[in-house]
């Protein structure tokens, strides 16, 4: 088995990408490579960054209430501190500073998790994931040759590319919150036109 064959065949074991290259009508190995050339992975679905928001939250303010910890023991009067040297009471002293390297820690993991909210802004219940999914399709459709087209009737996609991007949004499940904690898989429309638009001067080249 040469080394394409070894590549086709752990892409055909990767469920996903072969449910989607069935889909799509192409090779698992196109499917993969795509996804990872778009970094669809490092995309963070929508649905889940309330409760990344709400830990964001949580440690920023635990942050700075162990700063505070720290910083009131820290001030014991000198005569305090060694009045609790002499009791052998260490608990105090380690608790200053253990108070100060569990605030790095929270404040730190605050960053993080502020960053991932930053990088996936949702405005308006869009849904970044259904777009880089919407992105694959017609990477895919272009490497192959396909016109890359939109187009819907009575609310229902009409030409193979938004069908498409209909199927792929589904065998994901992308999905965004809507109308309170209801979720909702997210709607074709909106990816498969910025997906068109993007590549729309190209889109004449050769009909469906």
């Amino acid at each position: 088995m040469d080394s394409a064959q070894q590549e086709d065949l752990l892409a055909r074991n990767d469920v996903r990408a072969s449910i989607i290259a069935d889909a799509l009508n192409c090779s698992p190995v196109l499917v993969k490579d795509t996804w990872q050339t778009l970094g669809i992975d490092a995309v963070d679905d929508p649905h889940e960054l309330s409760s990344v928001q709400e830990a964001a939250d949580i440690y920023l303010s635990a942050g700075k209430h162990a700063a505070r910890l720290s910083e009131i023991l820290g001030s014991l009067p000198e005569e305090e501190t060694e009045r609790l040297m002499v009791e052998r009471n260490e608990l105090i002293q380690s608790s200053i500073v253990s108070a100060r390297l569990l605030s790095e820690e929270l404040m730190a993991l605050h960053t993080h998790r502020q960053s991932v909210i930053d990088r996936n802004p949702r405005r308006g219940g869009l849904d970044p994931m259904a777009d880089k999914l919407a992105e694959l399709v017609a990477v895919i459709f272009e490497t192959e040759g396909r016109s890359v087209g939109f187009g819907q009737t009575d609310g229902e996609p009409s030409s193979h590319f938004c069908k498409s991007v209909r199927d792929v949004i589904g065998i994901c499940e992308s999905k965004r919150f809507h109308k309170g904690q209801t979720l909702y898989l997210t709607d074709w429309r909106q990816p498969s036109r910025k997906a068109f638009l993007k590549r729309k001067p190209n889109t004449n080249k050769k009909k469906e």
